[in-house]
């Protein structure tokens, strides 16, 4: 293996030997650079996989093999040769880049990892795994296995568990008086007592642990019943959930209230049924996480679903989430683990060598970890995933460290080449933003903390970002959810080199704003990042080749470490941006992405139409139209993604610089900056003399519908800081608001007037003001604003980025013209919502007059 240098030595030395001298394959059987022909839509298309291996006795396509050099990821080939699979109708794909070494299996729409192990380790065993499944003698055998018939998913029984659930919490909410979060809390603690029950009876099946009677007898005593209780919840904290309750906890319920729901539990066998329990409890847990103080643990399932589809999680993988919340990822990844090891042929797991019962035992002890920081997060995760069946390594504390509160190492810990049981394949994450670590002993182990930088404190969510790196083994996935500033403001470009200098970018995927608003952020622009991890290889070959270089400027020049990069923008995701749900059975944006993913190798980046994209964009509910098909998080038309090398990106990533750049060059290209055009007229002043304190002043502000009004009248005395003087004509806007249309003139009657310090006054020459406004104020120009001024630490149009945006080159007259026309068009807009209005006002009047007689 240290020899293998190219994919051309992978496929001599290994491939080659591995089908001939182990698997026993003629060499009639083994057609390498296959031609596969592969049509999309209208459009067909040739191209060749590594090696395609036959039988004389099966003449079609058995096994796809597609062949990596050592620097690369075997994820980088899995689209490609899941498509050459597709359409050659091949039940098998090896993937294989020298070290680690992958057998898929396709069964209908499922595809397994079947194996999934390093080079080193199947050699050892002289390949007996492999060889048992598809070498030449076998492989016949194991086409005849047919998988397991997937049981189709009971809906009215889980709706029955959901309102079971609630019904529950209810009785606490309602016999207690208490509010959500804390009857939520109480059912927690009485969930986890019956957890506790069922186990001890499992163990102790001479001494079964009856609670109801025993609770009965200690009833007639004044206050014991609670007490008698609590005295068991004690001793299960002591025995399973130290890692999430404190060891003072109690139940804070009136005995009545326990017992009945206690009484409701009494038959609620918890080893039955339990993925219909689980998937009722996880549907059920988002109406109680909602609210101040719920909602942060909550992310929407449409985005745990498309991540934990778009890191296509295998039955090897070792899934972390160290800001797991109410446990959406674990649950997700969980539950898709357990659907693969059902689709798996039950003659398979034979030949793997482990029962499935086992294997999935292993699943809940090995591959699933959970980390939250805080306390009501990590009950709820971990009685979330106890629901399936789970829950054992979900455990609370600060995830940036490597211990939790008590000095406990955490079941997850951080990679290291000589520890086999260290790090995980993939991670999945909501991490909370705008918070700062400022502990010194947390801050000195990253190298984005204070490792090389002497630093106070570092924002938590630039923390997360390497601590995931760090959990990851090599090869590993993660993706998580991060603000979009982090990707595209210039004081986060040392954050990006480092990513560079760890990981390559898989995908980045611009979300729309309202995405959080179900947890009770209404706007914030987010991104989800998908990381993987550098093999050992090329993050040897990187630390030799750029240690010293701090930029990836010098990085892109080597076509050794070039790659695609996935690109994609979501707007319609399932709800509105009011949290709506919208139930209409369509494919959203995400949905149609993972197919983008999955095809990636396969897209054309298209040119689209910006100007009518942008117009769809920012039509909301305040824009006047007849039809509302297009509000903001309805329309369909907004998904878009595309490909972009590694080479070919500049200091920053976000999706939304990139989209627009390629979409607009060729128009921005025919239009001029305003540099010369533009004069600053920012004339300060602040009150100094007993006169100029006593004089009121007229106060100015900028709205998005009327332009420059009056606000109010300010006496000298009450300036804080220096207004700017405004003359008629002048154009004024705020800088932190004029994507949303906070632009205007200063009319004749307002001229000598004053504005916040804070806004921005010019003059401009050579264009109409109005025809400016009405230009800067459109779809595309906001779109424009938008890119522009991300990369500013806060939004912000300064005169100087103002001066940069390039504008449609036409004369005084071609102004005119084209103004009247979109004036008329104003106005007549104005009157057909006048007219709409006042035939709701006869309407009502008509109504009214029916009631009065």
């Amino acid at each position: 293996m240290s020899n293998y240098k190219t994919e051309r030595d992978v496929e001599v030395n290994l491939i080659n030997k591995l089908f001939k001298d182990i698997l026993l394959y003629p060499e009639s059987c083994l057609s390498w650079d296959y031609p596969v022909k592969m049509n999309f839509g209208r459009e067909k298309k040739i191209k060749y996989a590594d090696l395609v291996v036959t039988h004389s006795e099966h003449k079609k396509p058995l096994i796809v093999v597609e062949a990596k050099k050592p620097t690369e990821t075997i994820q980088s080939g899995i689209s490609q040769v899941d498509s050459y699979a597709f359409f050659l109708e091949s039940r098998y794909s090896v993937l294989t880049n020298g070290k680690a070494f992958v057998l898929r299996g396709y069964y209908g729409n499922s595809k397994v990892n079947i194996i999934e192990s390093n080079i080193d380790e199947l050699d050892s065993s002289n390949w007996n795994r492999v060889r048992q499944l598809i070498s030449y003698y076998e492989v016949l055998n194991s086409l005849s296995l047919r998988a397991n018939q997937s049981t189709e998913v009971n809906y009215e029984k889980i709706k029955d568990y959901r309102r079971y659930f609630r019904n529950i919490h209810n009785i606490i909410r309602d016999g207690d008086k208490l509010d959500p979060g804390a009857s939520f809390d109480e059912f927690s603690k009485i969930l986890c007592l019956k957890f506790y029950q069922e186990e001890w009876i499992l163990k102790n099946l001479n001494n079964p642990l009856n609670l109801n009677k025993l609770i009965e007898e200690q009833n007639y005593l004044e206050q014991g019943g609670i007490s008698y209780i609590n005295k068991w919840f004690k001793k299960s904290i002591e025995e399973n959930y130290s890692e999430i309750f404190d060891a003072d906890s109690k139940i804070n319920l009136s005995f009545e209230t326990f017992y009945a729901v206690w009484e409701r539990l009494e038959n609620f066998q918890l080893k039955t049924d339990i993925d219909i329990k689980g998937r009722a409890f996880e549907e059920f847990l988002p109406t109680q996480l909602r609210g101040k103080g719920l909602g942060q643990f909550f992310t929407p399932r449409s985005i745990v679903n498309f991540m934990t589809n778009l890191a296509d999680i295998s039955i090897y993988d070792i899934v972390g989430d160290f800001a797991c919340g109410s446990g959406g990822f674990l649950i997700k990844a969980f539950e898709r683990m357990i659907d693969l090891t059902n689709q798996m042929p039950s003659g398979m797991w034979s030949k793997i060598g482990v029962s499935k019962n086992e294997f999935i035992e292993i699943l809940k002890t090995e591959q699933i970890f959970g980390i939250d920081a805080e306390p009501r997060a990590a009950r709820t995760a971990k009685i979330n995933m106890m629901m399936w069946g789970d829950g054992k390594r979900i455990v609370r504390g600060n995830s940036l460290d490597t211990k939790d509160e008590d000095g406990k190492e955490y079941f997850l810990k951080e990679y290291n080449s000589n520890d086999k049981s260290s790090g995980c394949t993939v991670i999945l994450a909501n991490p909370p933003f705008g918070s700062k670590e400022k502990k010194e002993s947390i801050l000195k182990n990253y190298i984005l903390g204070s490792k090389l930088v002497k630093r106070k404190s570092q924002r938590t969510e630039i923390l997360f970002l390497e601590k995931g790196l760090k959990l990851l083994k090599p090869e590993g996935k993660m993706l998580i959810v991060i603000p979009s500033g982090i990707l595209s403001n210039e004081s986060y470009k040392y954050v990006r080199d480092y990513l560079h200098s760890e990981a390559e970018i898989r995908a980045i995927i611009d979300l729309p704003t309202h995405t959080f608003v179900q947890s009770g952020v209404p706007t914030i622009k987010t991104s989800i990042l998908y990381l993987q991890k550098f093999t050992s290889e090329k993050k040897k070959k990187y630390d030799e080749e750029f240690i010293s270089v701090k930029s990836s400027d010098i990085i892109k020049e080597y076509e050794e470490f070039n790659y695609s990069i996935f690109m994609g923008k979501a707007e319609y995701i399932g709800f509105e941006p009011n949290g709506r749900i919208i139930n209409d059975g369509l494919d959203t944006d995400l949905d149609l992405l993972i197919k983008d993913y999955n095809n990636r190798s396969d897209i054309d980046n298209k040119l689209i139409n910006l100007i009518d994209f942008s117009s769809k964009y920012y039509r909301d509910k305040e824009s006047f139209r007849i039809d509302n098909s297009n509000i903001r998080g309805k329309n369909r038309n907004l998904k878009n993604s595309f490909i972009i090398d590694f080479k070919d990106i500049e200091s920053r990533l976000d999706t939304s610089y990139y989209f627009f750049k390629n979409n607009s060059q060729n128009l921005l290209n025919k239009f001029e900056s305003l540099e010369n055009k533009i004069i600053d007229r920012s004339q300060r002043f602040l009150p100094k003399t007993d006169e100029e304190l006593d004089i009121e002043y007229r106060i100015l502000s900028v709205t998005n519908n009327e332009g420059v009004i009056f606000n109010e009248f300010r006496k000298g005395e009450e300036f804080t800081s220096a207004y700017k003087v405004v003359k008629k004509g002048n154009i004024v806007y705020n800088p932190y608001r004029i994507n949303v249309g906070s632009i205007g003139i200063v009319t004749d009657e307002l001229d000598n007037s004053y504005v916040s310090p804070a806004y921005i006054v010019f003059d401009i020459i050579g264009m109409d003001s109005e025809f400016f406004i009405q230009l800067i104020k459109s779809p595309f120009y906001k779109m424009y604003i938008d890119i522009v001024t991300t990369g500013s630490i806060r939004d912000n149009l300064s005169l100087d980025l103002l001066k940069k945006l390039k504008f449609p080159k036409i004369n005084k007259n071609g102004q005119k013209e084209i103004l009247d026309e979109v004036l008329n068009l104003t106005s007549k807009q104005k009157k057909l919502r006048n007219n709409i209005n006042h035939n709701k006002d006869k309407i009502m009047e008509k109504l009214h007059s029916i009631l009065i007689s």
